[in-house]
């Protein structure tokens, strides 16, 4: 990442080098660095994701307009009607498979069952599911 000071410097330095009235080319210079430091910032404070949503987003793009409402019945679209659920059973949710058994404090390869997936949807996956950060 090109720390602002550093950016505005090089900027500065290239913008002068050649040009012997740079005050228009500075202006646009510190209105770019501006606008680079607002997105910047809006991108920052914006909230990201709820678990829940995170979880909606990728059922939506694995089983397009066939996901339930309910977490409840998640389980059963991920597993395939499976009653258990590995890591290695759908690449497409490894990483969800994962975030269960981090947010339950089970080992990385524990088959997760019906009832761990109920007790992991009740805690996390609610209306006021927390947001999905990187674990």
């Amino acid at each position: 990442m090109i720390r602002p000071a550093l950016a505005t410097a090089w900027l500065c330095s290239t913008v002068f080098a050649a040009d012997p009235d740079p005050t228009e080319k500075y202006a646009r210079a510190v209105k770019a660095e501006d606008e680079v430091s607002r997105k910047l910032a809006e991108r920052v404070a914006k909230p990201g994701d709820s678990e829940r949503e995170k979880w909606f987003k990728r059922l939506d793009e694995v089983f397009t307009n066939k996901v339930p409402p309910t977490a409840a019945d998640w389980f059963d679209l991920v597993t395939a009607g499976r009653p258990e659920w590995t890591r290695d059973s759908s690449r497409y949710f490894a990483e969800f498979h994962e975030r269960i058994c981090y947010r339950l404090d089970l080992k990385k390869d524990t088959v997760v069952t019906r009832d761990l997936f109920a007790a992991y949807a009740d805690r996390f996956l609610g209306p006021d599911s927390p947001p999905w950060r990187v674990l």
